[in-house]
């Protein structure tokens, strides 16, 4: 690993186990919780921060369930007034310790009595995590000016968005499924390019005492690999296949089920 930069590959590597530790926290809430399905689609509790001065705060994603008139209802609210039809809510704790969405009746789920206690405790630990309080960057240019290659995440949301401009070429891991997006204009993605772009190198300056730790913590010399694929992929998804007594991790595309 070199003095002074991580390269995309690295960084991957070393923040894999703790995304994917985050997402596993954050779903297990939801066990905790209850939803109206009649009012509720699905719904999702993510971290967030207004920014890093502020404490980190639990909220929940709601996507609602809606008629056909509802929903041009809403639409035509949007498009001719200031209606906003809420989306998100701050989850906050009553006098009785039974966290609940503070936007309240739009969406019709809170925490179980029966496990307040298991979610005020895995909410606390979420909160408390030195992920919630301390891994907070958001973008990073590489080395190569030419390129102009950024990586970007946000620690309230993993994941891991590789982008080079002047090539129309993204990358991004998404731990809540372990998978890697690929997409490009025209460029399909071939064992040299993946190796190039998992040698893309930033700055380690750049990256916060927590995000060094964690990265360095995880050195490990192993290559990622493209699994051979039917034909040229331009926009895919790959599935991680990891095996620990491998000295090789593999990118398997995932296949799109035929409708």
């Amino acid at each position: 690993m070199s003095k002074d930069t991580y390269t995309y590959k690295e960084i991957l590597l070393g923040l894999r186990d703790e995304f994917i530790d985050v997402e596993s926290q954050l779903r297990e809430l939801k066990d905790y919780s209850l939803a109206n399905k009649k009012y509720v689609s699905k719904y999702t509790y993510y971290l967030s921060k207004v920014n890093p001065e502020h404490l980190p705060e639990l909220r929940v994603s709601v996507v609602r369930k809606q008629t056909a008139l509802m929903r041009k209802l809403r639409e035509l609210a949007r498009k001719y007034s200031y209606y906003s039809d809420p989306q998100t809510a701050l989850m906050v704790k009553s006098n009785n310790g039974i966290y609940y969405p503070l936007a309240g009746k739009p969406f019709k789920l809170g925490v179980n009595p029966e496990y307040k206690e298991e979610f005020e405790r895995l909410a606390t630990e979420l909160l408390n995590s030195r992920l919630a309080n301390e891994m907070n960057f958001d973008e990073v240019y590489s080395t190569s000016f030419k390129e102009r290659e950024t990586i970007a995440t946000r620690w309230f949301k993993p994941y891991l968005r590789l982008s080079r401009e002047n090539k129309a070429v993204q990358m991004t891991y998404c731990p809540e499924t372990d998978r890697v997006k690929f997409a490009s204009g025209n460029i399909p993605l071939t064992p040299e390019l993946l190796d190039e772009i998992m040698s893309i190198e930033f700055p380690k300056e750049e990256f916060t005492p927590y995000h060094q730790e964690i990265i360095e913590s995880k050195k490990e010399n192993r290559d990622i690999v493209l699994s051979k694929t039917d034909s040229p992929i331009t926009f895919g998804e790959f599935q991680i296949i990891d095996y620990a007594s491998n000295p090789k991790i593999y990118l398997r595309e995932k296949k799109q089920r035929k409708k």
